[in-house]
């Protein structure tokens, strides 16, 4: 059938009912449709190919795709979205990525409709779970993972400040044709009470993470809550990790409710619904950094909280009972006195 495709091609490069030309935006790894219309018709002849390599994508004729027809490439990838019959060429590919990105032509034809040619160009989109932001003394870092194409990074601060020195975004590209995209920016030693805001940007998309200022609670070691964050954009959360001193977890609500064994006789209950972490039964060995992480679709929250543990006093206790024990004798020896004046 080598001769029928070329013809078919041939014909399609002259232009035979050329459709308007548009853009398909597709997730990378997930399946993607490219749409094609056809009138239906008796001995339909379907032809998928990418243009940047000349490679056939998926060939239907004989009422059936032809299993052999597309380029190593995209074997196993490929298939026609509905049926044919119901003048649907749509195709589906599977897996995409982002070497898929370019454009496509759809070549149709059968015996009551005229050949038609339709192209379109594949946009390739990864987005990031997240955006990571943390700090180091006075150097914020925000970052994200497996960005595609490569993004816009802003940083903000509530209040507004003037940021000393921002670092050039870096980027690095991965074996997948991904970027790990980074920045950071340099906190002045004089400058505190300040969230600070990292927004990553492409065409279609943005996802956006705050650092709120420092928190610090003095607490006795019977029980005490750590606030987390408020989360005022109406979207559910969907992920909420507490950690100890920034790598040790203690909760993460994304796969149970349930503290890791090492915290369970710390966190008095699950966190509320505002992510707070109550804890109890503490002693100093708990000092240390609480890092509460909220996110939801597009955006990170992010609040560190140092918790130092002040213990009860023993002294006090025992002093307390000595004061105790001291009134009751002098109670008594009072009692024994008033006794004994009005005995004589």
């Amino acid at each position: 059938m080598a001769w029928m495709e070329r013809i078919l091609f041939f014909l399609a490069l002259q232009g035979f009912a050329r459709g308007d030309k548009r853009t398909v935006y597709c997730n990378f790894m997930e399946t993607c449709i490219l749409p094609c219309r056809f009138q239906v018709g008796e001995d339909v002849v379907v032809h998928w190919r990418e243009l940047k390599s000349g490679n056939i994508v998926l060939s239907f004729y004989h009422n059936k795709e032809q299993p052999d027809s597309p380029a190593e490439r995209f074997r196993g990838r490929t298939s026609l979205f509905k049926k044919v019959s119901e003048g649907d060429a749509s195709l589906k590919l599977r897996s995409v990525k982002v070497q898929d990105e370019g454009r496509y032509q759809c070549y149709t034809s059968s015996t009551t409709g005229s050949a038609k040619l339709r192209e379109m160009d594949l946009k390739v989109e990864a987005l990031p779970g997240k955006v990571n932001i943390q700090q180091e003394g006075n150097k914020i870092t925000c970052s994200a993972e497996g960005v595609y194409p490569s993004a816009e990074f802003t940083w903000s601060t509530s209040p507004p400040v003037t940021l000393n020195e921002t670092k050039e975004p870096t980027v690095q590209r991965t074996e997948q044709w991904l970027y790990n995209i980074s920045s950071f920016v340099l906190v002045s030693d004089d400058v505190s009470d300040v969230d600070y805001s990292c927004t990553i940007r492409t065409q279609n998309y943005k996802r956006r993470a705050t650092l709120f200022r420092p928190t610090r609670i003095n607490s006795s070691n019977t029980e005490t809550m750590i606030p987390c964050t408020e989360n005022t954009t109406g979207t559910a959360p969907t992920k909420l990790t507490w950690r100890f001193n920034h790598s040790e977890i203690i909760l993460n609500q994304t796969t149970t409710n349930i503290p890791l064994e090492k915290w369970k006789k710390h966190v008095k209950k699950s966190v509320s619904e505002t992510g707070d972490l109550i804890l109890q039964d503490l002693t100093p060995d708990q000092d240390g950094v609480y890092r509460c992480e909220l996110s939801t679709a597009e955006e990170t929250w992010v609040r560190n909280t140092f918790l130092k543990v002040i213990p009860d006093n023993p002294l006090s206790a025992t002093t307390a009972i000595v004061i105790g024990n001291t009134a009751t004798i002098i109670r008594v020896k009072l009692t024994e006195c008033v006794f004994k004046a009005n005995k004589e």
